[in-house]
């Protein structure tokens, strides 16, 4: 059915590209991600590393949600998730910025990076 089919007064609605390409990063890697932790460790995590890398990694996820709304605001607080990330050291994986779920943050640079305005686009790829 075509919006000229539509009935007066309905419309049909549609969702952003980004926000269904963030649920599907979200539903992909963040289980690979948590299997990962469980797994690669020699020794298990303690529950606090669990709570502070999987808190990191889902609000990294929420971020991509917010990147059609508010691109800068969404780029700005994924690459502070990611910096914390970057120095967060997961044992037998390094740095927990090479996380399955650090791909998000792809999702937040492409964005920002594909943007009109230029000084937005080299911002996000000198800073991405």
């Amino acid at each position: 059915m075509s919006d000229d089919e539509l009935p007066a007064g309905r419309f049909r609605r549609t969702v952003p590209g980004e926000i269904v390409t963030a649920a599907i990063m979200m539903v992909l890697a963040l289980p690979l991600t948590v299997v990962g932790l469980l797994q690669a460790a020699p020794e298990p995590l303690s529950p606090g590393q669990f709570t502070w890398l999987i808190s990191l990694l889902v609000l990294l996820h929420v971020t991509g949600f917010f990147c059609s709304g508010r691109p800068i605001a969404a780029f700005v607080g994924g690459s502070a998730l990611m910096l914390l990330l970057a120095f967060t050291i997961v044992p037998g994986v390094g740095s927990a910025a090479l996380l399955p779920s650090s791909v998000a943050y792809l999702l937040l640079l492409w964005r920002l990076a594909s943007s009109p305005n230029r000084r937005h686009s080299l911002g996000a790829l000198t800073t991405g």
